[in-house]
């Protein structure tokens, strides 16, 4: 998914669930700060304090030189969220769409009473949208993600999804060859001089497919398991409006559970705004023009019961705030701030998936 979902979607979704406007921008700007915080940054104050970034995305020049422990601490717990299915660790780590273990982080993350817990609920929608669109594929080099390229078909081809498409696929395997980049297998044993099968990484091998709410598509897998069909057929407009409608109760637990984040002047119930959302995800344009559809729907009061403009997303905002932190009188000051705050929520989230939930369901990833 981009940021026509996770950042409008995922705003308009907690706005029609019933959240106040300055909560929903929170929780809409952190969903997807989680895809722009993709360095670990160390700032130093002079009087001995440090900010040190929690990095949740990996944005390489060349995925090929993405570290293994950036797919166990990075991809894993925040885009491919492991499903736990399967008899072996690589099966098991394959990303399931609205998995129980999913469903498991959402109530554990959204029950939370911390000071940073919109920051957290707006990383807890990133990592449970993309289980609705990277489902099928892993967070590691795997052999599992590898797919038969001369497979992969659109099913609603036209010449405007061709025309979209046409000059990003090309970037894109031009770049990182036909399975998105191929990289040792996450289970090669380097030490000791042994190397698994080359695997690929994530969904590389079908590039932005999953990515585009519109599109109808289906591949076929090179090495298929007992678990996963050797051929996927995948609508994106349905998988996406199922995730919506999961998305839009989680937000409604959350206000619930946490009340003076409510807003029932802009509350309406999924079966009203679900005929707009499925115009929207069926809107075959670029990203760009995504995003305008759904300011659009927004100011006209399709999606909940306010007409307002979205707020704009603007990276810079928390970018800004972290790089004040060496010239702010007071460093503890920072921990009043967005980014901070998020800092806090992606640590969190981070050491709960590995180090707890993960190991309880069986799998040990670090």
């Amino acid at each position: 998914m981009q940021i026509d979902f996770h950042y409008y979607a995922i705003y308009c979704l907690a706005r029609a669930a019933g959240i106040k406007r300055k909560a929903a921008q929170t929780i809409a700007y952190a969903s997807q700060y989680v895809d722009d915080s993709a360095v670990r940054d160390i700032e130093c104050h002079e009087n001995g304090s440090r900010l040190v970034s929690e990095a949740t995305a990996h944005h390489a020049t060349d995925i090929r030189n993405i570290d293994r422990d950036d797919q166990r601490y990075i991809w894993i717990p925040f885009h491919f969220f492991p499903g736990g299915k399967g008899k072996t660790w690589t099966a098991k780590l394959v990303c399931r769409k609205n998995s129980s273990i999913a469903k498991e982080m959402v109530k554990h993350n959204i029950a939370q009473d911390k000071p940073y817990i919109l920051e957290l609920v707006g990383i807890t929608a990133h990592v449970y949208s993309d289980t609705f669109s990277h489902y099928g594929f892993s967070g590691v080099s795997s052999r599992r993600n590898r797919i038969d390229g001369s497979t992969l078909k659109i099913g609603n081809s036209s010449p405007i999804i061709k025309q979209i498409l046409g000059k990003k696929l090309g970037e894109w395997f031009l770049k990182y060859g036909n399975q998105g980049g191929l990289l040792k297998n996450i289970r090669a044993l380097s030490s000791f001089g042994a190397e698994m099968t080359t695997g690929a990484l994530g969904h590389g091998g079908v590039s932005i497919y999953p990515d585009q709410p519109y599109l109808k598509w289906s591949f076929e897998y090179e090495y298929p398991d007992t678990v996963t069909d050797k051929k996927s057929v995948r609508n994106n407009q349905k998988t996406y409006l199922e995730g919506s409608k999961y998305l839009h109760q989680m937000f409604r637990n959350f206000v619930l559970a946490h009340p003076k984040y409510r807003d029932d002047n802009s509350f309406r119930e999924f079966k009203e705004i679900r005929t707009y959302l499925k115009e929207i995800f069926a809107s075959k344009m670029p990203k760009t023009d995504r995003i305008e559809v759904w300011k659009e729907y927004a100011r006209k009061g399709k999606l909940y019961n306010k007409k307002e403009n979205i707020p704009v997303y603007d990276v810079s905002i928390w970018e800004k705030q972290k790089e004040s932190f060496t010239s702010l009188t007071s460093p503890e000051d920072i921990a009043k701030m967005g980014v901070y705050n998020f800092f806090q929520a992606a640590s969190f989230h981070k050491h709960y998936v590995l180090r707890e939930l993960l190991p309880k369901h069986r799998i040990i990833v670090i």
